[in-house]
Formats: structure tokens, C-alpha cells, sequence
């Protein structure tokens, strides 16, 4: 179901908003810019192939800076193919934050906290 006029124009306003008050995390929310896409598909893939190619030469002919720069194909194939994809213009992508350990530490002291509550009632 697309928003109406109005929620966008809230949306847009929260956007605005949330990149005034905090450019730092409103940045981090939209993503980093990648290469992935459907345009550099062949190109990754191409790479993929070459880079194994270049490792069986270098096998096969004994050349240790052949089978490297297979590697090294290999390597930017797979990563421009697993790239998270561009973020698109204007919209701030919502991502899972990770607890951090202090979080995790104040969880686990507070169950402990509890527990020890629950015996001594």
C-alpha cells in the first residue's frame, strides 16, 4: 500500500530532520555506496572465471605471480558480486543495530539482579 501525500511529506520531514539533528547516524542509516548492481554482474562474473583460470595455469605451469593475480580476480569478482546493493536516493534504510557488549553486560547483570530477587523472596 504506497503512503499518501501527507505521510510522505511527514516522512520526508522526519528525514530532514533526523540528517539535521544527527548527519553522523542519519548517514549510517542510508549505507555506503557499492559497484553491485545488475550492470557489473558480467564483470564480476568474467573475473570470477578468469581468476580461475589464471590459479589452474599457475598450477599447471609452476608461476606463483600467475596463480596471484588469479587470486586477486577471484577476490573482486566475489566481492563486487556480495556488495550490499546502493541505497536509493533520498530514503534512510532502517538496519538492525548489534547490542554492544555493554548492552549485553547490563542484560545479563539485570537477569542476575532478578534471580537473585526471586531467591530471596
Amino acid at each position: 500500500m504506497p503512503l499518501s501525500e501527507n505521510e510522505q511529506r511527514l516522512l520526508e520531514q522526519m528525514e530532514r530532520a533526523l540528517a539535521a539533528e544527527d548527519p553522523k547516524f542519519a548517514s549510517a542509516l542510508r549505507g555506503r555506496p557499492s559497484l553491485a548492481g545488475k550492470r557489473f554482474a558480467p564483470l564480476a562474473l568474467g573475473l570470477l572465471v578468469a581468476g580461475i583460470v589464471l590459479i589452474v595455469a599457475a598450477v599447471a605451469i609452476p608461476l606463483m605471480p600467475i596463480g596471484i593475480l588469479g587470486f586477486v580476480a577471484v577476490l573482486v569478482g566475489v566481492l563486487l558480486l556480495t556488495a550490499p546493493k546502493p541505497a536509493t536516493p533520498g530514503s534512510v534504510q532502517a538496519k538492525t543495530a548489534k547490542p554492544s557488549k555493554a548492552d549485553f553486560m547490563k542484560r545479563f547483570e539485570q537477569r542476575w539482579e532478578d534471580r537473585n530477587q526471586g531467591d530471596q523472596n
